[in-house]
């Protein structure tokens, strides 16, 4: 499969509550060069696929961006580092290789 526009990624971590364990998460796009689709593929710490549509997130929770402000920033910036104020981390988007873009979207 051929992707046009290459793949980003960025690294996303909730907001930590009082009985789950800190967790990071790795999110990645790309869009298929013939049909124009977007994917958008999770994988937690251990490089294991989280299902993206089943995940909960509190989008107004203070001191993290939420899952959407991730999609959002992936879907419409360009690779860089978004700030999202003192309180907030920021998102920061990268490309991703030829070998991560085969790696992550191959077989879809």
């Amino acid at each position: 499969m051929s992707y046009k526009t290459g793949g980003l990624k960025a690294v996303w971590e909730p907001q930590a509550s009082s009985y789950e364990p800190v967790r990071k998460y790795t999110i990645y796009t790309a869009c298929e060069s013939v049909s124009d689709i977007s994917g958008y593929v999770m994988h937690d710490e251990k490089g294991k696929e989280v299902n993206i549509l089943s995940y909960w997130d509190e989008d107004t929770a203070e001191g993290r961006e939420s899952l959407i402000d991730v999609l959002y920033y992936l879907k419409h910036k360009g690779v860089g580092v978004y700030d999202f104020g003192e309180k907030w981390r920021d998102i920061i988007i990268e490309e991703m290789t030829p070998e991560e873009i085969d790696k992550v979207f191959r077989n879809r």
